[in-house]
């Protein structure tokens, strides 16, 4: 099948199992959606997801609980992130998250020992580490630089970090 969308997508293209039944669905952003679609290219209910201000980096879907219960993040132009269930519905703490900055790299979840690690870095350095419920999980970080790509996590049996590295290839670690 083919479908024309009236704008190019700007995430990379996820698989879903939403009814857990092996089917799958297809979830992406625009700048100015979230998309769910089956595979023979049709629309979910309540999707696409129509933002009320532009999407300035690509969505981020979540499985909590590795339970086919799906959130989707995006950040939008106005300094917010904007959390959605699968159902389309706004999540509770992400009504929206105000005042997180101009956010172009995608949101990054990790979880380590039993919490939730959602990692937002804005385009001036700020690193912003919340908990699924929309807190901030420790204070936020400057960081001084230009980031090209979001954070990662890296956990062993001594020692979990995150780790940052800006386009000059000075890497910060927490």
């Amino acid at each position: 099948w083919r479908r024309q969308l009236e704008e190019p997508i700007v995430s990379k293209i996820q698989q879903i199992d939403l009814n857990n039944n092996l089917e799958g669905q297809f979830v992406f952003s625009t700048k100015s959606g979230i998309y769910v679609i089956d595979r023979q290219g049709n629309d979910l209910a309540g999707f696409p997801l129509k933002l009320q201000t532009n999407a300035t980096n690509a969505v981020t879907v979540i499985d909590f609980f590795n339970s086919h219960d799906y959130q989707f993040f995006i950040a939008c132009e106005n300094g917010h992130i904007y959390g959605f269930d699968e159902n389309g519905s706004p999540v509770e703490g992400w009504r929206p998250k105000t005042d997180v900055g101009l956010v172009r790299l995608p949101l990054f979840h990790f979880q380590s020992s039993g919490k939730d690690f959602m990692v937002v870095l804005d385009s001036i350095g700020r690193m912003q580490v919340f908990q699924k419920n929309g807190e901030l999980r420790f204070p936020e970080k400057k960081l001084e630089g230009i980031f090209l790509q979001a954070p990662d996590f890296q956990e062993n049996k001594y020692n979990a970090r995150m780790v940052a590295c800006d386009d000059k290839g000075k890497v910060f670690v927490f």
